[in-house]
């Protein structure tokens, strides 16, 4: 394993080396977020996390464990979604474990904040895909009346929904007010972006698309890039932009996700419908 410093990769741990609990907890300590293994690695390493979700149905193994189990899973299906999305084989991989993540979501009021803690502020688009992933999810769920293949669709969408992002030159949270109005205008565009890398593979189905298209669009026709109304969208579409919207907002003024949602709810009430605010606030909190 390798840690990231100073833009150099710093070789951490041999391969036979024991990776204690009490090693880890140190670097989390020191602030590491991030530990990272070579491309040849990277097959053994979903291996391990296929068998790591395994334990998410027990109902006697720590939440503390399950949520940093979840979102490790996630963040590594973020930063893997190209080149999974490659195939069918692996597109079906990914669908399988977010499918393991999504029934642990739905088993316990408290699995949401288990992730969100384990998670914390995003650093970069792979830990801010995981974050929008999982709070759609379980937005989603205690919603209700959205059907397990949509439940499905909408983890992915959160996934892969700033796939193109990177691509245009914009990385990790983007301040609108600092950019010059070219740069807005290029950066609107990065849902349609998403599309193009996405559009291309017959196994991603069109809600998938849909979802993406519209994961920026707000209230009073205040999103982009169809400047749509709030009344338009359908409910799947409005429980990704809000999740995206609040994660940028975590992002933005440095808040974890659960601690903004207050602060955010007071300064965009006018965005989101209420009732899926309160839905929002109350799985944040663990309710």
């Amino acid at each position: 394993m390798y840690i990231h410093i100073a833009g150099k990769q710093i070789h951490y741990i041999k391969k036979a080396d024991i990776f204690d609990s009490a090693r880890l907890e140190n670097l989390k300590k020191k602030g590491v977020k991030k530990l990272f293994v070579r491309n040849e690695e990277e097959e053994n390493y979903l291996k391990y996390l296929d068998m790591c979700l395994n334990v998410l149905s027990d109902k006697n193994f720590d939440i503390k464990k399950k949520g940093e189990i979840s979102y490790d899973a996630l963040v590594t299906d973020a930063e893997n979604a190209e080149k999974n999305l490659e195939t069918e084989a692996g597109y079906a991989g990914v669908r399988n474990r977010v499918g393991k993540i999504i029934d642990y979501l739905g088993s316990d009021k408290g699995a949401l904040k288990s992730v969100l803690t384990s998670a914390g502020i995003a650093i970069d688009d792979h830990q801010h895909s995981a974050n929008v992933a999982s709070l759609a999810t379980a937005l989603a769920l205690r919603v209700g009346g959205i059907s397990p293949r949509e439940v499905g669709d909408l983890s992915l969408a959160g996934l892969v929904h700033d796939l193109g992002k990177p691509k245009m030159g914009f990385t990790g949270a983007v301040d609108m007010n600092k950019l010059t109005p070219q740069e807005k205008k290029d950066y609107r565009k990065h849902p349609e972006r998403t599309l193009e890398i996405l559009s291309s593979k017959k196994y991603i189905t069109p809600l998938i698309l849909r979802l993406v298209n519209e994961h920026e669009e707000l209230a009073n026709g205040k999103g982009y890039p169809e400047r749509k109304n709030l009344g338009s969208l359908p409910l799947t579409s409005q429980i990704l932009s809000l999740c995206n919207n609040v994660d940028n907002y975590s992002q933005a003024k440095q808040i974890p996700p659960t601690d903004a949602i207050k602060p955010y709810f007071q300064e965009n009430a006018d965005l989101f419908e209420p009732d899926l605010m309160s839905k929002m606030s109350d799985i944040l909190l663990g309710k």
